[in-house]
């Protein structure tokens, strides 16, 4: 109770405060940026093994990117037929309004990349072909969906 009081009225507060939503913090190097966080901190602070820290790091990042995804489909109003005024701003590279804040991003991320040691942990994994034969034979049930369900 004491950790959710202290985020909701003190850390999200100075969070907000500081920062803009659709800013730098809203962009993919923001993501890269915590996903490197996440693994980092996974292994130094957890000492979770590295092999599951940089997949940590790595469904941080997706879901990072997920949520910028759905930002955007977000901000298209099918109904009025128009785009919002938001429509762009989660994909983005770098904020030329914040050009400071986007260069200390970018230099977290290239003093932070070399402390990952192995991101070809997620690379082999994801080009593999085994990798996603593997999903397709174990994504959908062997005997049929509802097998053994109702004994009739």
């Amino acid at each position: 109770l004491a950790i959710y009081l202290l985020m909701k009225f003190v850390i999200m507060k100075l969070f907000t405060q500081l920062t803009i939503h659709r800013g730098i913090f809203h962009s993919i190097p923001m993501g890269v940026l915590f996903g490197f966080g996440t693994t980092l901190f996974l292994k130094t602070f957890l000492w979770i093994d590295n092999y599951f820290a940089i997949w940590g790091g790595f469904f941080i990042t997706l879901g990072f990117i997920t949520h910028l995804i759905l930002d955007e489909v977000y901000s298209v109003d099918l109904v009025n037929r128009r785009m919002k005024k938001s429509f762009g701003t989660a994909f983005t590279l770098y904020k030329k309004e914040n050009m400071l804040a986007t260069f200390i991003i970018y230099g977290l991320i290239i003093f932070l990349y070399p402390k990952i040691t192995d991101l070809t942990i997620v690379i082999n994994t994801l080009t593999s072909s085994l990798f996603y034969q593997e999903i397709l034979n174990n994504l959908l049930p062997h005997q049929g969906w509802f097998n053994g369900l109702l004994n009739i």
